[in-house]
């Protein structure tokens, strides 16, 4: 997992004792809307969505948490990073686990070995330019473009999530997702 991330094998040993397991059952919260956030979980396997209530009143998901998109870092970063109530929900899809850090034990493990505060930055950077990825496809592609590139790159997810998720998190009315979808399996 975080060897991915220019982490030895020696040095991920160092950072063992920090984490923590935590095993989601489906429908299981990690992050709730309106508490304070001073977790980061890295997923080991399953799935997450992140979700908010739109001005609107309505449920929408913000982000997928999967092996197979690469999303792999689970916090409300805003709350995390501003001490502040967390926007955002995260909820197991299915059966997950995650390995998770605290604030404090990542000052922690700053603290006592200054080097991995460049995998942290490596962390944090990768998520922003995923975020910067995702801004580019809602400016830049339709409705239905959408919905081949993520089927394209993410075939799996559309087995394991629900067709409301995947509509919700690209943008899409969910009647004009299943009409779209349908003609892309059609091809």
């Amino acid at each position: 997992m975080l060897s991915k991330i220019s982490v030895s094998n020696e040095d991920f040993k160092k950072l063992m004792p920090y984490f923590k397991t935590e095993i989601l059952e489906k429908g299981d919260t990690f992050i709730v809307a309106g508490k304070r956030n001073d977790r980061v979980g890295f997923l080991e396997y399953g799935y997450l969505v992140a979700t908010y209530i739109s001005e609107k009143g309505k449920e929408e998901v913000s982000q997928i948490y999967a092996k197979e998109n690469g999303n792999i870092v689970i916090s409300s970063h805003e709350s995390y990073y501003y001490d502040s109530i967390s926007t955002e929900t995260v909820k197991a899809v299915q059966k997950t686990k995650l390995l998770v850090l605290t604030k404090k034990d990542i000052n922690e493990i700053i603290s006592k070995y200054p080097e991995f505060e460049t995998v942290i930055k490596e962390i944090a950077e990768r998520s922003y330019i995923k975020m910067v990825d995702r801004i580019k496809q809602f400016q830049s592609y339709t409705a239905k473009e959408r919905i081949e590139i993520f089927f394209d790159k993410h075939k799996v997810l559309f087995n394991v999530l629900s067709k409301k998720h995947i509509a919700s998190f690209l943008g899409i009315n969910r009647n004009d997702f299943t009409r779209y979808l349908s003609q892309i399996l059609k091809k």
